[in-house]
Parts: C-alpha cells; sequence; structure tokens
C-alpha cells in the first residue's frame, strides 16, 4: 500500500503582482510550498509536484510532472494522460494538497489518510468545494479517470473526481478542520497577511506552550524553525529569523532583530540586530547595538549601546561599553574598551585584522590601525591612534601635549579674525 501525494502548484497568478511564482512567496521563513511539502511529509507521505508551464521555476529536488496547460485545441486530453500515467497500478491513496494552501496541519492530513484507509471510503474532504484537501483511493481515482470529462472536469480537477465518485455511489466523507482557515487559498497579498497572521499565532502558542513567556503574542515575530528556551522573556517588536536558537532565562527586550543567531542562557538583549552570529551566556547586548555576521561574543561581556561589532572574537568577561567599533579582530577575555575606540581595519584595497591580549585597557576614542597586536595587560591611553605593535603590560601615548595660549580669543577679536 502507497502513500503518495500530488501537489497542484497554481499558475504564477496575476493577483499577486509579483514576478514570483505565487506558490515561492513566504511565510514565517518558508514558502508556500514548503509549508505544504513539510506537513505532508510529516505525515508519511512522498510528494510530487503537479503544474504547467504558467507555474514558474520550481525549487529543485523534488519530482515534478508537468502537466500541458489545457487549451480549446488540447481539451485536456493531455492533462488526463498524465494523471493516469502518474497513477500507474498502484494501490494506496492519493492526497490532494495545493501549493497555495499552507495552513495543512499534519493531523488533518492523517485523519484524511486514516478515513480511506480504515473506513472504506473511497474519498476524504478536507474542507468545502474546490477550496480543500482531498485523498482518495487509488482504485477508486482510476475508475474516475476514465469517466471524467476533458476539459472543464480537469480544471475542477480533484472536485470533480469527488462529485463524480460520490454519483457513482462510492462512500465519500467530509472532515471538519482541527484548525481555524486550513484549507485558506492564498491568493492575493491579502490572503497572503491573513495566512501569515494564522501562522504566526501557531508558532507563538507553541513557544508559549513551551515556556516561554510573550508579553504580547500578537506583536512577536518569529519563524518555523526558531527555537526558544524555557523562561524567556520576549517583549513586543521582535522578529526572530532563519533558525535562530535562544537559550534559557534571556530577555529581549523591545525591537530586537535575530537572524540566524545563537544566544546562550540568561542574555539580556535590547533593541539590537544580531545577524549570523552567537552570543554566549549572560552577556547582555544594546541598546541599539549591531552584530554581524560571522561575529562571537563570549560569557559574561557586555556589549552597550551603539556599539557595532563585525568579523570578530570577543572573549569571555569584555567590555564593549559604547559608540564603539570593533571589525576583523579578536579580542581576549576582560578588555575594557572605552567610549569611541574604533578598530580601522580597512585601508582602502584589503582588509586586515588586529588582537587585543587579555585583561588589555583601551581608552576613549582610540583607533588601532590593522594590523596591529596589543599584548596582555596594556594600555592605550585615550585619544590615541596606535599605528604599531604594543608590548605585554606596556602603556602607549600617541598624542602631542596640550598647548594653552592666554588672551589668544581677545586677540583674534581685536584683529577682525573673529
Amino acid at each position: 500500500m502507497e502513500r503518495v501525494a500530488w501537489v497542484l502548484v497554481p499558475p504564477r497568478g496575476e493577483a499577486m503582482h509579483s514576478r514570483t511564482p505565487a506558490a515561492l512567496h513566504t511565510i514565517c521563513g518558508k514558502t508556500l510550498l514548503k509549508h505544504t511539502i513539510d506537513a505532508l511529509q510529516e505525515a508519511g507521505l512522498t510528494p510530487t509536484l503537479i503544474a504547467d508551464e504558467e507555474a514558474g521555476a520550481m525549487p529543485e529536488g523534488l519530482p515534478c510532472a508537468m502537466m500541458q496547460k489545457s487549451s480549446a485545441n488540447q481539451n485536456g486530453d493531455e492533462a488526463l494522460i498524465e494523471w493516469t500515467r502518474q497513477l500507474g497500478t498502484h494501490s494506496g491513496c492519493v492526497v490532494f494538497a495545493r501549493a497555495d494552501m499552507p495552513l495543512v496541519t499534519e493531523q488533518s492530513l492523517r485523519a484524511l489518510i486514516h478515513a480511506v484507509e480504515t473506513e472504506n471510503c473511497a474519498a476524504a474532504v478536507l474542507g468545502e468545494a474546490a477550496d480543500g484537501v482531498y485523498c482518495m483511493d487509488m482504485d477508486a481515482l482510476r475508475w474516475t479517470l476514465t469517466r471524467l470529462c476533458a476539459g472543464e472536469a480537469m480544471e475542477r480537477f480533484p472536485a470533480e473526481a469527488v462529485r463524480v465518485l460520490a454519483s457513482a455511489g462510492y462512500t465519500v466523507r467530509t472532515l471538519a478542520q482541527r484548525e481555524k482557515d486550513e484549507c485558506l487559498r492564498v491568493t492575493n497579498r491579502a490572503t497572503l497577511a491573513k495566512a501569515t497572521e494564522h501562522m504566526r499565532s501557531r508558532i507563538n502558542e507553541k513557544l508559549m506552550e513551551n515556556g516561554v513567556t510573550l508579553i504580547d503574542p500578537q506583536r512577536v515575530y518569529a519563524d518555523c524553525d526558531v527555537n526558544v528556551g524555557c523562561d524567556t522573556v520576549i517583549y513586543p517588536g521582535c522578529i526572530l529569523e532563519n533558525g535562530t536558537v535562544i537559550g534559557a532565562g534571556c530577555t529581549l527586550y523591545a525591537n530586537c532583530r535575530l537572524n540566524h543567531a545563537k544566544i546562550g542562557d540568561g542574555v539580556t538583549i535590547e533593541s539590537s540586530v544580531i545577524l549570523d552570529a552567537s552570543v554566549a551566556d549572560h552577556t547582555t547586548v544594546g541598546p541599539y547595538a549591531y552584530i554581524r555576521p560571522n561575529t562571537s561574543v563570549g560569557e559574561g561581556c557586555r556589549i552597550g549601546d551603539f556599539v557595532e561589532l563585525k568579523n570578530s572574537h570577543i572573549g569571555n568577561g569584555t567590555k564593549v561599553s559604547h559608540l564603539t567599533y570593533v571589525g576583523d579582530s579578536d579580542l581576549g577575555e576582560k578588555i575594557n574598551l572605552g567610549c569611541g575606540v574604533v578598530f580601522v581595519n580597512y585601508d582602502g584595497k584589503k582588509k586586515q585584522r588586529s588582537t587585543v591580549g587579555d585583561h588589555a585597557f583601551i581608552g576613549c576614542n582610540v583607533n588601532l590601525v590593522a594590523p596591529v597586536h596589543v599584548g596582555r595587560d596594556a594600555y592605550i591611553a585615550a585619544g590615541s591612534t596606535v599605528t604599531c605593535d604594543v608590548p605585554e603590560g606596556a602603556l602607549l601615548v600617541a598624542r602631542e601635549r596640550e598647548a594653552i595660549k592666554e588672551g589668544w580669543v581677545a586677540a583674534r577679536k581685536e584683529s577682525g579674525k573673529l
């Protein structure tokens, strides 16, 4: 007994006003098609895409039967032949799902299969009319295909096949949707937004069931593949994308965006952006920090307001408190960076790396022109521009001594220069 799924891919569709094929629009981090495929596979089905030339390019890696679009000359004969060829001589059941119906659940699909396999139904339908999901016994479907009229009947397939079965006295069962709007079709931007709202609600309910506190669930936006640990608190306006993993006991204050980020336990983040980077346990980030790709921040660090990190490693216990840029650099443990420190990593042609040893102290308004190495326990005086390596335990001062000229302002005014 086989269990297969035929996924009906809609034409590109003018209602979307988009160059993207309708089935490849995205909700909560996955395309409509991927949502459908995942639900089918979770229900134990093997999917095949059924599309015509107007569907647009489909992703690689899935079998796809290209159906010829019906026309006045073809009258759907080619489509009938292709359906029959796909069915072959197998026994079992076929589920017909739509690539633009992303809210169908594994549980409902299993209920359809159960009705056909164990309740002696020729077909089972989730939803009503043409906008539904269908499961049919292969023998009954094969019989139906020999009796369908090409043309308009094929345009309404598989609903027309179920109607033929019911008219011939076969048992057809209608199942209620287990969740609201499971059979919602995404046909335009408005229904795309509605489907997104439903999917986001499902995701957030699952997060809360797993012990996550959402202060305002309607204003937290998480992708399907996001994982959050228990006792984490998420405030409104947070966006969690692309496989982000957040540990237990964290706090995300309002308006954070995390994309493909890995966050440890007990981390606090406030109004900050973390992209393709990691932050270890008990570190605080923000407000208004920007942690860019290929950056790792250690345990117990402080990444403060208006700090930008890029392609860098920050060791445990290091403090980068405010108004600082660290790019293409490796910082050791328990370093202190003052306000306004800049790692000057670009010479106009290529990027260079700098390193700072453990327990070093970098004063305010310091520029470190890469490539330089600051040794362990070294001190850099505020206002210095560093262009050479600094030995361990040394102090570097790179600034002129102040000069005070008494009466300078009055003299300039008397001469008309001020």
